[in-house]
């Protein structure tokens, strides 16, 4: 079994953590619902107060603030998701994904075990998209 790689339908903004801890938006694209680059995991306050309900191992939840510099707008809709689990594209058939889980690869790109993937496919975040293993990924065997 592989984890499913997890996205939005949405392209979303690429955002860049500021040393204030905010995350500025550095290019344009919309603030979707889950967002994910470099270093972070920006979910929307209704996903992560689900997930926190969930009481799902190795993630750590705290309020983020997304800024808008070219309006000088702050946006507090998101939370950041600290994943404690990392694993690199070359580990993707090796890794154990019994349980309800979340994984990161190359601390950019979010994974779910399959059985997170069943809870979500059963939520109301019907924004959420899944592709098994590296699929999604160009020129991937996976």
């Amino acid at each position: 079994m592989l984890p499913f790689y997890t996205y939005c339908e949405q392209h979303a903004a690429r955002l860049f953590q500021l040393k204030d801890g905010r995350f500025q938006i550095i290019d344009s694209g919309p603030i979707t619902p889950l967002m994910c680059g470099p270093g972070y995991v920006l979910l929307e306050n209704h996903l992560a107060a689900f997930l926190q309900e969930q009481e799902i191992e190795r993630v750590a939840f705290q309020p983020a603030v997304i800024w808008n510099r070219r309006e000088n707008i702050e946006f507090q809709t998101h939370q950041f998701m600290a994943v404690n689990h990392y694993f690199s594209s070359n580990q993707v058939r090796d890794l154990n994904v019994l349980g309800e889980r979340f994984l990161t690869m190359g601390d950019e790109y979010l994974f779910v075990t399959p059985a997170l993937k069943e809870r979500l496919e059963k939520s109301p975040f019907n924004y959420l998209r899944f592709s098994e293993g590296l699929s999604e990924f160009v020129g991937s065997n996976t």
